[in-house]
């Protein structure tokens, strides 16, 4: 590192009122493994216990650094931290949100390697405790690459400041900075650091998780809130004088960006305090876009909401969002498909027939016919639109993995066998699924150019299912979430794992090196339960797969305990065979005997017997 910069990176971190989230957030940082980071806390006047927080971290550390200012708003405490950064390279992170603990020293590494002055990887979002994809486009972080703004204008959906550091002296010499007062003031300063950078580099390493929080925690992230509303319409000006060099690619770039305008039309609709204001302002905005009837890049349900908001057929549009916007089916003509919606071809209305056409993948029109598990696999059938051109499709499950605990993406991805009329189907045996674990299931598409990801559900379904075919006994077992979204729970631990006894204590040793589950042993309550440990490698922070739960504090005598296997919030009792070579055990331990042993329906228990 050149000794004009005292650090190679400076973290500035934007606190407001998250005091139930900060210690995850600043052991995250604290726990880097790139040395040489400072980290600038910017308190924008917290009503809670955030700052005496900090105040305990920074005297503990002496990189972590506290600016405590009136309240101005985070692009103001954005501002204030980068100017005083002394780091090489900085970047910009939420206090509720946690960072990889190996993410900066990729990120850092591979813009000293590559000379870059932005460095992105990949972002998940964080619905705590688990990770999840971050919206359908991920194929940005697909490879290690050098970006192009002019050719991949992808990358423009990636308007996230906090997945990305960014060299200061670029930040400093472009006035790379947040406008003071805007809500949403991450796409502003994003493209225009898009737009004066010589080099961006893309990683494929996932670095950052994005915390999740219902509207109701924070006013800036409800959609129906007027000053919200209000300045997502003003980004489309600001983002318009930016590209004023460039008229072309804004073009392509706003008809991108075009969806974070529409999006909460639905909840604006039904608040006429600003309904007429929003539709006035947005229809200025569409008419000021070429062709923007001719849009492949967003959702097809927002060129049509276009098409009626600058025809002014806002009854139409107020009904299709109460009624139709869930609508399944598809109109196939001269090698066309479209959506048909009632006023699909209506001679009275006369919408042209381009409004409705189904150009990109949505998921109204992921059409699933068959799911269910027998014979120890998983099974489903499906099919798409026949007149979009797919070049690969796979079945997706993403395991539900604790946050930063693993540094892999934790999915199961397997080739759909694909037939004529783009349909699809595969018989997968639950063994592929090597892990037990939650997985969300996801349908994977490659076509155009690009790599979207959708998430199955019911809404997905032709007809109603059988729920019988759900469950396959001590194998698995389909579920529906809160969300009515489709997972699937892998409990088949047959021949997993290794036991060893002694009179110290019990390790357990699985078979494969990758663990997202708890192992333990209990009885009644909840609060009675005990969990082995993973191993640490010693004079490392790495771990093992071992896990080991020493006798001492752990049993109550004469107090017969269930093993059990917790995935997510559930638990699972264990079964002899869910061991390999398994035998029943005892071992001598203070004045008594610890035995393992099984009862006459498999299920395994331990005792410390003493008279």
């Amino acid at each position: 590192m050149s000794s004009e910069y005292e650090y190679k990176l400076s973290v500035v971190v934007l606190v407001y009122n998250t005091e139930e989230f900060l210690e995850e957030c600043l052991d995250s940082l604290v726990n880097q493994t790139l040395d040489d980071m400072e980290i600038i806390c910017v308190n924008d006047e917290s009503k809670d216990n955030s700052l005496n927080i900090l105040k305990r971290y920074a005297k503990k550390y002496d990189n972590i650094k506290i600016i405590d200012q009136k309240n101005t708003g985070g692009a103001t405490a954005g501002n204030n931290g980068l100017k005083m950064a002394k780091g090489e390279y900085v970047t910009i992170m939420d206090s509720d949100d946690v960072v990889v603990e190996d993410a900066y020293e990729k990120l850092y590494n591979k813009a000293k390697e590559t000379d870059s002055d932005i460095v992105s990887g990949k972002p998940f979002k964080y619905v705590a405790p688990y990770q999840t994809q971050l919206g359908t486009r991920q194929d940005m972080w697909d490879k290690e690459r050098t970006v192009d703004i002019h050719k991949d204008i992808e990358i423009f959906y990636d308007v996230f400041y906090w997945d990305k550091i960014y060299r200061r002296e670029f930040v400093e010499k472009n006035d790379i900075y947040m406008i003071p007062g805007k809500l949403y003031a991450d796409a502003p300063m994003v493209f225009k650091a898009f737009l004066n950078a010589e080099k961006i580099t893309y990683i494929e390493d996932f670095v950052y998780y994005w915390r999740h929080r219902s509207v109701n925690e924070s006013i800036t992230k409800s959609l129906t809130n007027l000053k919200n509303t209000e300045d997502r319409l003003d980004n489309y000006y600001v983002l318009k004088e930016y590209f004023k060099d460039e008229p072309e690619l804004y073009n392509q770039v706003i008809k991108l960006y075009l969806e974070r305008f529409i999006y909460p039309i639905k909840g604006i609709l039904d608040n006429p305090i600003f309904k007429e204001a929003y539709l006035e302002d947005l229809k200025k905005i569409l008419l000021d876009i070429d062709d923007v009837i001719d849009n492949k890049f967003v959702n097809m349900k927002y060129v049509l909401y276009t098409y009626l908001i600058i025809n002014d057929e806002i009854s139409i549009l107020e009904d299709v969002l109460k009624n139709y916007e869930g609508v399944k089916d598809f109109f196939v003509y001269n090698g066309k498909s479209y959506w048909n919606l009632k006023y699909f071809r209506n001679p009275v209305i006369g919408i042209p027939d381009e409004v409705f056409e189904i150009r990109n993948l949505h998921q109204n029109f992921i059409n699933i016919q068959d799911i269910g598990l027998k014979n120890d696999a998983f099974y489903i059938k499906m099919s798409i639109p026949p007149t979009l051109k797919i070049d690969e499709a796979r079945i997706r499950f993403n395991g539900l993995t604790r946050k930063y605990g693993s540094k892999d993406d934790n999915s199961y991805i397997f080739d759909l066998n694909m037939h004529e009329g783009n349909r699809y189907d595969i018989e997968l045996p639950l063994e592929n699924l090597v892990n037990i674990n939650f997985y969300d299931i996801y349908l994977e598409v490659v076509y155009d150019g690009k790599r979207e990801i959708f998430r199955l559900g019911l809404n997905n379904f032709v007809d109603e299912m059988d729920e019988n075919l759900f469950f396959e006994e001590d194998k698995a077992r389909i579920v529906l979430t809160s969300n009515e979204n489709l997972s699937i729970v892998n409990t088949n631990v047959d021949s997993l794992l290794n036991l060893d006894m002694d009179e110290n204590r019990f390790k357990i040793i699985p078979n494969i090196e990758e663990i997202n589950y708890k192992l333990g042993f209990g009885y009644g309550k909840d609060s009675y339960d005990v969990y082995f440990k993973r191993l640490s490698i010693e004079n490392t922070d790495k771990f093992t797969n071992e896990l080991e739960m020493k006798w001492k504090y752990s049993l109550e005598k004469n107090t017969t305990y269930r093993m059990f296997v917790r995935i997510n919030k559930e638990k699972y009792l264990l079964k002899s065979k869910s061991f390999v070579n398994y035998e029943d055990q005892e071992v001598d331990y203070e004045g008594g005997k610890i035995r393992l042993f099984k009862d006459e329906n498999d299920y395994l228990y331990i005792r410390w017997e003493c008279e």
